[in-house]
């Protein structure tokens, strides 16, 4: 459904809001808002409506609504005062007061493409605590995470009035992930007692009940409200990737010529984790087959920038020019296909980083995190952004982010050797050494760290272990070494870029 008022359009099959054809990226909650006051337009909507539509009917604050109505109103251009889209009734509710005009539906994303996609059900959370008073908590847990589980658009989420139907029954995971046509089960337990929360959590695949991951979660229980926010945003955190793990497993067993449009962006992504040149070539056969089946396949275009960008930047194997140059027209396909796609923002990103619009790059990693808060690729981009700004504590708390909402990201080493030309440029030299240590330690065959590494040991005096590093970079890295240190990139800063020769060359470099 498509609905239209002023310049404005709002489309609830790509949940996404356009001003004058631009996107206006805003957080997932409040486009809950704007749609429940669209479509009750003709009646007053109390803050116990809006709580039971958007908050799932758990407590919550009036500041709390009143924040996301003002974030709202701001978003459409009006204010409590002029009250042009959104009218307060003192003492009754709001009402979305606009003429808006509904336009048929609108296609979602393709019933080929979401059928492939892995799901999950979650169950009501069992109540450990002997206490039938507390039956709630377990219950409100599990509505929270399938809540946060379901706003990640690559996993099909069941509805609660589906999984919660099996709340006191015997669990014959095999039986529900047959009726509820699932892959995965997530069950768990709940503890609250002496003033804490004991929570355990377990990933079952549906079809052999064999458990693949499980979690325990121990917390102080102050606010109510906070230990589940708290645990929701952990268990997350957690599961999604152990989900994807799982997943890659699966699809490297399969014949590549059997593989669908996820499974085969899935392969791609696995070749992209061999952190090797060859890997980001071998991934593209994957994201093109993806392509080929559905040619306007968000994340298969995504995909394909994605391997330009990281053999040209990380691996010196190929022009940054004409790499930045494939992945812009990739990306702005990727997000004509899909506006939400927070991924392929950072790519754009990314790109105008690697031309030196360090500033552009932020704005653009800005509003990638406002669609989607715990985007990693943004906030690694933002990282590199940032740090090659002067704004390096800035820039170490984002790629700090990066590496802890992705810990096996392909895109880990550049990070870490970031974060180390951060402490480089802050005279932090044996920070700088401690990283590029752990980075050459994990990704041996990543030659960014290598520089920061040799760098920082000419600072500290360790002529001779410097020296071996750059001749060892000028043997086995130098394409990459050559694209780094033979002119400055664009993104550098000229007296950062003299810093790094500086630290070279008391290792031994020598132009």
């Amino acid at each position: 459904m498509r609905y239209v008022f002023d310049d404005f359009t709002f489309d609830t099959a790509r949940y996404e809001l356009r001003h004058r054809e631009l996107a206006r990226p805003t957080a997932p909650q409040v486009l809950d808002l704007l749609a429940y006051l669209i479509e009750h337009r003709h009646e007053v909507v109390t803050k116990e409506n809006l709580a039971a539509a958007v908050w799932s009917g758990r407590a919550v604050s009036d500041a709390a609504i009143t924040t996301r109505l003002n974030v709202l109103r701001s978003l459409l251009g009006d204010d409590g005062r002029q009250q042009r889209w959104i009218r307060t009734f003192p003492r009754k509710g709001f009402r979305f007061v606009g003429d808006v005009h509904v336009e048929g539906s609108q296609p979602a994303r393709s019933h080929a493409v979401a059928s492939e996609l892995p799901s999950i059900a979650v169950l009501p959370f069992e109540n450990l605590s002997g206490d039938p008073a507390q039956d709630f908590f377990g219950d409100a847990l599990a509505d929270e995470i399938l809540t946060e589980l379901a706003r990640l658009r690559w996993l099909l989420v069941i509805a609660r009035n589906s999984s919660f139907t099996y709340k006191g029954g015997a669990t014959d995971i095999r039986a529900i992930g047959a009726d509820l046509a699932v892959s995965y089960v997530l069950e768990g337990g709940a503890r609250r007692s002496n003033g804490r929360v004991r929570v355990t959590c377990r990933l079952v695949e549906a079809k052999t009940a064999r458990q693949l991951w499980s979690s325990r979660y121990d917390c102080t229980a102050a606010d109510g409200l906070d230990v589940l926010d708290e645990i929701t945003a952990t268990v997350v955190l957690q599961l999604a990737p152990a989900i994807l793990e799982m997943e890659r497993a699966r699809v490297a067993r399969l014949p590549p010529e059997s593989l669908n449009i996820w499974e085969s962006c899935q392969r791609g992504i696995a070749q992209m984790l061999r952190h090797s040149a060859e890997g980001c070539i071998a991934a593209r056969q994957f994201f093109q087959q993806a392509l080929a089946l559905k040619p306007d396949y968000s994340p298969g275009l995504d995909g394909l920038a994605w391997s330009h960008l990281m053999e040209a930047s990380a691996f010196g194997r190929a022009s940054i020019t004409d790499a930045c140059h494939r992945s812009e027209q990739l990306t702005l396909k990727a997000l004509a296909s899909d506006p939400r796609n927070a991924s392929a923002r950072a790519r754009l990103a990314l790109v105008l980083h690697l031309r030196g619009d360090n500033q552009g790059a932020v704005g653009e990693t800005e509003a990638a995190l406002v669609a989607t808060p715990n985007c990693a690729d943004a906030y690694g981009v933002q990282g590199a952004a940032l740090v090659f700004s002067g704004r390096q504590p800035e820039g170490r708390a984002a790629l700090e982010n990066f590496l802890k909402l992705s810990p096996r990201d392909p895109a880990r080493p550049i990070r870490l050797s970031q974060l180390a030309a951060a402490f480089y440029f802050e005279t932090d030299y044996e920070n700088a050494l401690r990283v590029t240590r752990q980075a050459i330690r994990d990704y041996p065959a990543v030659p960014m760290a290598y520089r920061w590494m040799a760098a920082s040991l000419g600072q500290l005096g360790l002529t001779a272990e410097g020296a071996r590093v750059v001749e060892a970079l000028q043997r086995h890295h130098g394409p990459s070494l050559a694209t780094y240190v033979g002119k400055p990139p664009a993104y550098f800063r000229p007296a950062d870029h003299e810093h790094l020769m500086e630290g070279l060359a008391k290792a031994g470099w020598r132009r």
